[in-house]
């Protein structure tokens, strides 16, 4: 019973710390058929370790572009009401506030807050 305990307390610590079991860099790679206008946003994303940006973006980081990427954009989730994550063009700090005009596409409704839940592998 007190290891079952432990083990609950040890877990919840770290599902609460910025920087555990979140994912830092990943490659995002758009189809030319399905979305040829986001192709040019292909590329290596990591993320933003600033403590200040996870703490604005309900404790997760948002995703910059490599300065090698053809476009530069970004992604991050937003878990105020909309519950997605929002792949966008533009230097917003706060995900839920992005204007529409500068959403590049964004996901269904989730409550999975790392961006690897949303992988569609092949």
């Amino acid at each position: 019973m007190v290891t079952l305990i432990g083990l609950v307390a040890t877990t919840t610590y770290y599902q609460n710390q910025n920087n555990m079991w979140t994912t830092q860099l990943l490659r995002v790679e758009f189809d030319d058929e399905q979305s040829s206008a986001l192709v040019l946003y292909s590329g290596c994303y990591f993320v933003d370790e600033n403590k200040d940006s996870y703490k604005k973006v309900c404790n997760r980081g948002i995703y910059h572009s490599y300065h090698n990427n053809t476009e530069a954009a970004h992604f991050g989730f937003c878990q105020h009401q909309k519950q997605r994550w929002y792949f966008y063009k533009g230097n917003y700090t706060n995900i839920c506030k992005i204007s529409n005009e500068d959403v590049l596409t964004m996901s269904e409704r989730t409550f999975d807050r790392d961006i690897s839940s949303m992988f569609n592998e092949k």
